[in-house]
């Protein structure tokens, strides 16, 4: 019989966890977010706002080497989540700090400015618009998921870089 915890408020002492045998999350506030827009306070009074603003909190004290890989899951504020923040920036910037954040940004911006170059001179290249449709669609997905840990982001920044640096490679050779 596996045993599982409640959460019922928002803090965390003995007597609000009650132990089951079936997950669920009763109540998770975050007493502490004020907001004047009732569409950010509603978004930011859920669990997942709740976990995007602890990834900026724990960034503010660690900004320049960040937390450590796959820290988030384990902070000391967790209250019990071992939930991830479901927004791969946020994640980067609370583990990696700011070199791991530029490192990441500077890798996509890179490709897909490589890639634009690469798509004026092939424009009739169903390939090279693939994958600049892949990777700003990456670029995308990462404010919603995780991704970077995944076999999926990186075999499309390998295919990325296959396709476009071979046709660079191509362009060069003709001229």
């Amino acid at each position: 019989m596996n045993f599982h915890l409640i959460y019922k408020t928002g803090k965390f002492s003995e007597d609000d966890i009650t132990i089951t045998d079936s997950f669920e999350i009763i109540d998770y506030p975050n007493p502490n977010f004020e907001a004047n827009n009732n569409a950010a306070r509603t978004f930011f009074s859920t669990h997942r706002g709740w976990l995007l603003i602890e990834s900026f909190n724990g960034f503010k004290n660690s900004y320049f080497l960040g937390n450590g890989a796959s820290a988030f899951r384990i902070r000391c504020t967790n209250n019990g989540s071992r939930t991830k923040v479901h927004n791969e920036w946020a994640t980067v910037l609370y583990e990696q700090g700011i070199f791991g954040f530029l490192a990441l940004l500077l890798l996509i911006l890179y490709r897909i400015k490589r890639t634009i170059q690469i798509n004026r001179i092939f424009s009739d290249n169903m390939y090279v618009t693939a994958t600049l449709a892949s990777l700003l669609a990456l670029s995308s997905a990462m404010m919603f998921i995780n991704l970077n840990s995944t076999p999926v982001f990186w075999v499309t920044i390998a295919f990325n870089y296959l396709i476009v640096e071979k046709l660079c490679c191509k362009s060069k050779s003709n001229v």
